[in-house]
């Protein structure tokens, strides 16, 4: 089970996962949880550097952007019903909560894009990117295809 590099969990009516848990597998770079009943989701310390997670189509409500660690470089969150609520003023001004197809997003005033790379560096810089309508957090992981992670699908099928 140590050497255990990608681990997918999707579609198994999970209501709860512990990602901080010492016994976590530490190879592991990419965990697939799609598909679940997932409600909350606390990422902050996770004990596997560069780690890929996938919780789309759930039911997350609210995310801790702030509170997530480091380790995380891409965490996809399309279909969830999240509450934007926890944007900091800093944020509120490059970007506003909006919805689309019951995805919450990021939207980009200045360009009129959906923008869904949401770090939080790139709210600062009010860096605005156009992508899908997902929402996902990416920290610009340098080697991300030597990892096999997947670029993001700028055509996500309305959830």
């Amino acid at each position: 089970m140590w050497n255990l590099k990608d681990l997918d969990l999707a579609s198994n009516n999970m209501t709860s996962i512990a990602l901080n848990s010492t016994r976590f597998p530490p190879q592991i770079h990419d965990l697939r949880l799609k598909r679940n009943l997932l409600t909350n989701l606390n990422l902050s310390y996770i004990p596997v550097k560069e780690m890929y997670i996938d919780v789309t189509h759930n039911l997350i409500t609210s995310f801790d952007v702030n509170g997530t660690s480091p380790n995380v470089t891409r965490l996809e969150m399309a279909c969830n019903p999240i509450d934007c609520s926890w944007y900091s003023a800093e944020q509120k001004e490059s970007a506003v909560c909006d919805r689309d197809h019951a995805v919450q997003a990021c939207y980009c005033p200045k360009s009129d894009s959906y923008q869904s790379i949401i770090t939080r560096y790139s709210f600062v810089k009010r860096d605005c990117s156009l992508r899908s309508n997902a929402v996902y957090l990416d920290r610009g992981l340098v080697n991300r295809d030597k990892l096999g992670y997947p670029e993001p699908n700028p055509t996500l099928p309305p959830c």
